[in-house]
């Protein structure tokens, strides 16, 4: 990642026609946590990041530092 990435935006570069629901999906949570996840009003846990990664080929600690969180995230 070059630029500062959302998760929207990076779920957008992904695939175009990627829902929040489909991707929910991916992970394996609701769609109303890659909603919160997407408007910063929490982030993905530890093990969520990590999913996020394998399905976007970044590293964990890429995604980690999209979410501004280090050692992990919180609960959501």
């Amino acid at each position: 990642m070059t630029q500062k990435m959302t998760l929207k935006g990076l779920r957008e570069q992904f695939d175009p026609v990627l829902t929040q629901r489909q991707l929910a999906k991916m992970v394996g949570c609701s769609r109303q946590a890659i909603s919160s996840w997407e408007t910063g009003d929490r982030n993905p846990t530890r093990c969520d990041m990590m999913r996020l990664s394998q399905i976007f080929g970044y590293s964990y600690g890429e995604i980690e530092a999209m979410f501004g969180v280090k050692d992990g995230g919180i609960s959501g």
